[in-house]
């Protein structure tokens, strides 16, 4: 008897098993990113009024709106910024189904990281580097024998399974950081004698070769 364990979640979101996707144009007075936040935030606080719920929230990506909320096919919202109106255009685009096998589509799979960054971020935890691993640096544990931190963390990959749909694998992870700063480094390796050229070689991105992660820290964040 062989006995299968995992660790991959499905997603589901709130309110049903379907997210529906609009193209959004707010036409030419909403240039501006904040802005468009702005209305975004005003959207769904009309939202909630007519739902009396507030499991309907648009979550704007790029050019589209991902909702549970059914605006229908063609939808126009006024919302209100600074006391004044602007109308806001969201054409039906697709629908993705949460409940039933299906082709993966990148850019519901790049809406999902991004869903799953920001819920990451909310709990303590920041990407480091391309690699969706996240770290809470104020969990830190010093191993100052080898001047090392570690930074706990998880590996949170994205994954489309057969009969389950969009999942999250999540595994744990473990960073480890030198307690020494670049400036540090580079002064000790001076005084050492190597040159500027032997230096710079580990940070230089142009060479195919294991490189130095450079981690900087602004506002003790």
């Amino acid at each position: 008897m062989v006995s299968l364990h995992t660790n991959h979640f499905r997603f589901r979101p709130k309110g049903g098993d379907e997210i529906r996707i609009y193209k959004v144009d707010f036409g030419p007075e909403l240039k501006g990113e904040h802005e468009r936040r702005l209305a975004i935030r005003e959207l769904n606080g009309n939202i909630t009024q007519s739902s009396k719920k507030d499991i309907k929230k648009v979550i704007l990506f790029g050019t589209l709106a991902f909702t549970s909320y059914d605006f229908g096919t063609d939808h126009t919202e006024i919302v209100k910024i600074n006391k004044q109106e602007f109308p806001i255009s969201l054409t039906y685009h697709s629908v993705v189904s949460f409940d039933q096998p299906q082709e993966i589509s990148p850019i519901v799979m790049q809406f999902l990281r991004q869903v799953t960054k920001e819920a990451m971020r909310q709990r303590g935890f920041l990407q480091v580097g391309k690699v969706p691993r996240f770290f809470n640096t104020q969990q830190l544990v010093p191993v100052a024998q080898e001047k090392l931190k570690a930074w706990p963390g998880f590996l949170l990959d994205l994954n489309l399974l057969q009969d389950v749909n969009y999942t999250v694998n999540v595994d744990t992870c473990t960073k480890f950081v030198r307690s020494e700063s670049v400036n540090d480094m580079i002064n000790e390796q001076w005084e050492s004698g190597l040159d500027e050229d032997e230096i710079a070689k580990p940070f230089n991105s142009s060479i195919d070769q294991p490189r130095i992660t450079v981690i900087t820290l602004f506002n003790s964040r």
